[in-house]
């Protein structure tokens, strides 16, 4: 597939679930670690049945030294304290990334990029090298 030929071969998978399916398909957020940098899939589009969750998936690459609280400084974070009950500097930089994903949304958190393209479950598989 030409879409997947634009992004290399990348590290494992992870998400918030021990099952990928699970954190893609119904949290709608999963991660790779790179060298310097995470890339986050995170759910953009749900399909009809609530009860299948996500279909398409986009992407979003970001360092691994970012300053949360700089790259993000319109956030609330006292708000984002409260929705998840503990200081939001504990978290680890992926859970940040989540919990911020969570309350805000995708467009918030990763913004609007009209080049990016859209994957499936299947392709972020694939690009990932996970098996189901």
């Amino acid at each position: 597939m030409e879409k997947l030929d634009k992004l290399d071969k990348l590290g494992k998978l992870i998400g918030n679930d021990a099952s990928i399916e699970i954190s893609l398909k119904e949290y709608g957020f999963a991660w790779v670690e790179n060298n310097n940098s995470y890339t986050f899939y995170y759910g953009i589009h749900g399909i009809d049945s609530e009860d299948d969750g996500y279909e398409f998936f986009g992407s979003y690459n970001i360092g691994k030294n970012v300053d949360i609280r700089k790259e993000y400084d319109w956030v609330e974070f006292k708000d984002i304290e409260s929705f998840i009950g503990m200081p939001f500097d504990d978290l680890s930089f992926t859970q940040k990334i989540c919990d911020l994903y969570g309350y805000y949304g995708g467009i918030n958190v990763f913004g609007t990029n009209y080049e990016r393209f859209e994957l499936t479950y299947e392709e972020v598989l694939k690009i990932t090298g996970t098996e189901e």
